[in-house]
């Protein structure tokens, strides 16, 4: 009996951590007893509505984080984070992602196509508005339609109402708790620093989600408006964004045990989700993923092994993979060392007996577990469904025909039709051809066709004969792949596509586009039971725990706190918190992934560290670690000393800690940052940007 009783205390410490050390939105940050947690800075300093406060030098950029740094708009983040863009502008003869890229005065800086920069301006609670019609409807398909349409509503309003803002509604509380964000959206970004990639991404994959990390990862780009300081596409008549805030930036940095904090749009966390969803994770969606992700990986870089521009190709594409690939290895791994799903079962049965006190005819977590065993049972076809039309080029290729088609012969002149809307649609079809490679086409459909057969044995999709379904060899071997080379498809007209339509491949793609849909309405029909079925299972887990809990992050703006701390990863291994030049040296001395520019070397060697050097260790800083709750949306995030100066560069996790997205533990909970003093050290003693130097310490006078 006090065997359990002592497990079930510890089960409520460790969940009731998260709220303790967690990542607290713009409307939670009040919870927080500043002065106790050590900061330097007031509630009202760090955020308040309509004012002047510390959130506004915050963005996000694409799908990380960064912050203004100088008053002409100089934004710093990661330099994973614009890596797909820095590929994107650079070839062979100009590779900037291979030896990184300075713009010495603003003609140089070079505009990026598929960056833009959201600055949040203010928030408001919208939920009693989203689930208004939605609290009569208890069919589910007909709940989560309700409540999508009136966030629709609510967003169609407020961008009408708010001319040049983005508006967006944003889940809080599955089916309970819904906040509209109004952002300023800035969309002419430019290239102005970006380091070497043996400095950027020293020690690649082998380093990446790993702790003692010595990564350079930062970069340096502007944000540009119009003339009368509206968001606006590039041209060369915009001028650089003013920000209502900048980060002042603390030359000495932190030391450990040195209190810190994070501002920033961490992604997707699933904390408050029961244990049946996270037996999901581990059986199905982490593997699963894994397996796609590692053979894309391994088939990019057997393809662009012998030609540059492939590389420069690929890059942001491998990168992404990898870096989800690791996390998910993590993950499972982190899952299988921690007793977080004993943890959680051991809650929903607290959560299951209250609610029984309630409801003895119906339990929330019983339906939740069923809801979750459906998804895992049919997973396999789910996410061999999702994967090929998530990677598949020619699958998305099908997609927009078969939309544009359908679209075309509603009207009166289908081939005149079709013809405006290939133009009107020309990005996207830029977009697609972009991403689309003949080689590897074949080669992944092959190999996912492998599993085809194995997976759709058993399930008839939509009532239809399987073989309709699973390809051949010859099928895909065969097909013509190499006449959707960009400059064959773009003359093409409807005619030549209906010729198209007729042939297996498409016929194949279309069976898969439309076990894709039947996949969706299975998925809304689950939604709208767990908008249902949510609050009443996050209520009971609140009864349970006795104190209110955070929600999960979403992409939204979020503060999360702690200290600079070291840990043990590993029986009998500790790790302090600061890495150093000299590090990289030792590293560099395996090669490979662990290359580094001679001209690092030589200024060691030469102790010429500048004012970067740390008192006590006698070298440059190159990465800190640190307790904080962070996640996939934080990299770039600034880490913060405890009155709101820059101190790093937010860029990962340690290994251990990728379980963070589930529970967060301070024994195993670590985040990595790049030292402010490293990157100003490169940009400074290794690169001499002189200009951006003198940029940066103006505007920390």
């Amino acid at each position: 009996m006090k065997k359990g009783f002592l497990f079930w205390m510890m089960a409520l410490s460790f969940l009731g951590a998260v709220a303790d050390e967690g990542m607290y939105p713009l409307s939670e940050i009040k919870r927080i007893n500043f002065k106790k947690a050590g900061f330097k800075m007031s509630q009202a300093q760090m955020f308040t509505p309509g004012g002047n406060s510390q959130i506004d030098a915050l963005v996000r950029i694409g799908g990380c984080t960064g912050s203004f740094i100088s008053p002409e708009g100089l934004i710093i983040t990661n330099h994973h984070c614009v890596f797909g863009s820095v590929a994107a502008v650079s070839s062979p003869a100009n590779d900037y992602l291979t030896n990184g890229y300075y713009a010495a005065d603003r003609i140089k800086e070079i505009p990026v196509k598929d960056l833009t920069v959201k600055i949040t301006l203010s928030y408001e609670d919208v939920s009693a508005k989203v689930l208004e019609k939605a609290k009569s409807i208890s069919d589910p398909n007909k709940k989560i339609e309700a409540i999508r349409q009136a966030i629709t509503e609510i967003q169609k309003f407020e961008n009408e109402k708010n001319s040049g803002l983005s508006c967006e509604v944003s889940e809080m509380f599955t089916g309970k708790t819904y906040y509209l964000f109004r952002y300023q959206t800035i969309q002419d970004i430019r290239l102005v620093y970006v380091p070497p990639r043996n400095i950027g991404e020293f020690g690649g994959e082998s380093d990446n989600w790993v702790w003692p990390r010595h990564t350079g990862d930062f970069s340096i780009v502007r944000a540009y408006v119009s003339k009368d300081g509206k968001p606006a596409a590039y041209s060369p008549d915009n001028v650089a964004f003013k920000p209502k805030r900048i980060l002042k930036i603390d030359f000495d940095g932190v030391n450990e045990n040195e209190m810190v904090f994070i501002l920033g749009y961490p992604g997707r966390t699933f904390k408050n989700y029961p244990a049946s969803y996270l037996k999901y994770q581990q059986n199905q969606l982490l593997p699963v993923t894994t397996k796609v992700n590692d053979y894309l990986i391994s088939s990019m870089n057997a393809l662009a092994a012998t030609d540059p521009g492939l590389m420069l190709k690929f890059a942001g594409k491998t990168k992404s993979l990898a870096n989800v690939t690791k996390n998910y290895k993590g993950k499972m791994q982190g899952l299988r060392r921690t007793s977080i799903l004993a943890d959680k079962s051991a809650l929903d049965e607290k959560i299951k007996t209250y609610l029984a006190t309630q409801n003895p005819s119906k339990n929330a977590v019983d339906e939740l577990n069923r809801i979750y065993a459906s998804m895992e049972l049919s997973a396999p076809r789910d996410l061999w469904v999702n994967n090929i039309t998530a990677h598949s080029a020619w699958m998305n290729m099908v997609s927009t025909m078969e939309a544009l088609q359908s679209k075309a012969n509603k009207s009166s002149n289908p081939d005149s039709a079709f013809s405006a809307l290939i133009t009107e649609n020309s990005m996207k079809w830029k977009s697609i051809l972009a991403n689309f490679h003949p080689a590897l086409e074949k080669d992944f459909l092959l190999w996912m066709m492998k599993d085809e057969a194995k997976i759709f044995a058993e399930d008839q999709p939509n009532g239809g004969d399987r073989t309709k379904l699973v390809a051949s060899n010859g099928m895909i071997e065969n097909f013509a792949w190499w006449n959707f080379v960009p400059e064959k498809v773009s003359t093409w007209k409807l005619s030549d596509w209906q010729v198209l339509m007729k042939n297996p491949m498409y016929d194949w793609a279309k069976q898969v586009l439309a076990l894709r849909t039947k996949i969706a309405e299975e998925n809304n029909t689950r939604q709208g039971i767990l908008a249902g079925l949510m609050p009443e299972y996050l209520e009971a887990r609140q009864a349970v725990l006795g104190d209110n809990f955070l929600p999960d992050a979403n992409a939204t703006l979020r503060l999360t706190y702690g200290k600079v701390k070291g840990y043990s990863p590993d029986d009998a291994v500790y790790q302090g918190p600061i890495t150093t030049l000299k590090g990289v040296l030792e590293k560099g001395a395996n090669g490979g992934e662990f290359d580094y520019p001679a001209k690092l070397k030589d200024l060691h060697d030469a102790k010429d560290f500048g004012e970067y050097i740390h008192p006590t260790l006698k070298d440059v800083p190159t990465a800190i670690l640190y307790n904080l709750d962070t996640s996939g949306g934080n990299s770039g995030s600034p880490v913060m000393n405890n009155k709101g100066e820059l101190v790093a560069v937010n860029f990962d996790r340690a290994y251990t800690a990728t379980i963070n997205d589930f529970a967060w533990d301070d024994k195993y909970s670590r985040s990595i940052g790049c030292d402010i003093r490293y990157v100003l050290f490169v940009i400074d003693k290794f690169s001499g940007a002189q200009n951006l130097m003198k940029e940066i310490q103006n505007a920390n006078h």
